[in-house]
């Protein structure tokens, strides 16, 4: 292919972005083939970026549309209206692709006979704290992405995102994708981004609102599931002994009575509700694998906390008496986690173990804890 306009319309969303804009903007003018019209769609407080696009002459073409502030998916819901090329791409303005991308994708489009090529990103590190957070999160290996997407323009116009959640939207989308069309992702990463979080604060906030919005989304079942289960595990470890752990029973006004019986009521309650629920609502449940993990739980959370009186009745020279047994499984789930995301899963992603170690490994753990 040469260096002319393809064929292609380009969409991408921005807030508040314009210096990263105007880098990827001059950036996409080094591609071996360019875009033949980019559509940004701005939900930015100020109109710095309008007065950019339209007193800017590039190589391609710009449509500048304002939109009232939104999320990412409404965003490229309302760019799409404004395209009119058979093919579309999508960019976020913090993800920098390769020169020979468009070329690439195109070509696997057409040769290939594909619907889609999803974007392959790698992310990257400049500070220390950035690389703190790129060990304990993504590591050095490639991700599919939503953005960096290229594909052909009905399947964008028979799969639209989710317009009112601002993450979770982009993989919910793809998976509709993979069920319905001939989609393709390649091995190595057509794409970079280095904008993560150069704070610990700003990156448990990031996090914490995008898995509250996550939550809404049919999206990382296992994610979910693990993290309720590392829930319900805590608290069935803390909330009975919880009148204990305060103290001064008679005049402490966090002492509940019977709170023990309450939480496991409580639990049940919950269950049968989220039983109905899915019984009502979705129409699938296995009833009786869903009674087996209920009595699973709260045995083995009941076992836990009354070992050594159930079992041994607090004879300390028993071999099965186990000292602090509940402080030892609460610090043993921690310590778990900090060793599984602090070493596992870093050098599972090809973090070099000489960075982990001796110290960086614990620092990486805990941040992902």
């Amino acid at each position: 292919m040469t260096n002319n306009n393809s064929q292609i319309s380009l969409i991408i969303p921005t807030y508040n972005c314009l210096s990263e804009l105007k880098l990827l903007l001059n950036k996409l003018l080094f591609q071996t083939v360019l875009p033949f019209e980019i559509i940004v769609v701005d939900c930015s407080t100020d109109l710095k970026i309008k007065y950019y696009c339209e007193n800017n002459n590039f190589n391609f073409k710009i449509i500048y549309k304002k939109l009232h502030k939104s999320y990412p998916g409404k965003s490229r819901n309302y760019g799409l209206k404004f395209t009119s090329k058979n093919i579309i791409g999508l960019l976020d303005v913090k993800t920098i692709p390769k020169k020979n991308w468009i070329e690439e994708y195109i070509k696997i489009i057409i040769k290939d006979k594909k619907d889609i090529v999803f974007g392959k990103t790698i992310y990257l590190a400049n500070t220390y704290k950035q690389k703190i957070i790129l060990s304990s999160t993504f590591g050095n290996i490639s991700h599919e992405t939503t953005p960096g997407s290229i594909f052909l323009k009905e399947v964008f116009e028979k799969n639209k995102f989710i317009d009112n959640v601002r993450s979770g939207d982009d993989l919910e989308w793809r998976i509709k994708i993979k069920n319905s069309f001939k989609t393709f992702t390649p091995k190595f990463n057509f794409l970079e981004y280095s904008q993560l979080p150069n704070s610990l604060f700003n990156f448990i906030f990031k996090y914490f609102i995008y898995s509250l919005y996550n939550s809404k989304v049919k999206v990382q079942h296992n994610i979910k599931d693990a993290y309720l289960g590392l829930f319900l595990i805590l608290t069935s470890l803390v909330i009975p002994r919880w009148n204990y752990l305060i103290g001064n029973w008679n005049n402490n006004p966090l002492y509940i009575p019977n709170i023990t019986k309450y939480y496991f009521l409580f639990l049940i309650i919950i269950f049968l509700i989220v039983y109905f629920f899915n019984i009502i609502i979705k129409k699938k449940i296995n009833f009786t694998l869903f009674i087996f993990k209920i009595i699973i739980f709260i045995f083995f959370s009941i076992g836990i906390y009354k070992w050594n009186s159930f079992v041994i009745y607090w004879i300390e020279n028993s071999i099965f008496y186990i000292p602090h047994i509940t402080k030892i499984y609460i610090l043993l789930l921690i310590f778990s986690s900090i060793f599984f995301r602090g070493i596992y899963l870093p050098i599972k992603r090809k973090i070099n173990p000489n960075y982990l170690f001796p110290f960086n490994w614990f620092l990486v753990g805990l941040y992902g804890l």
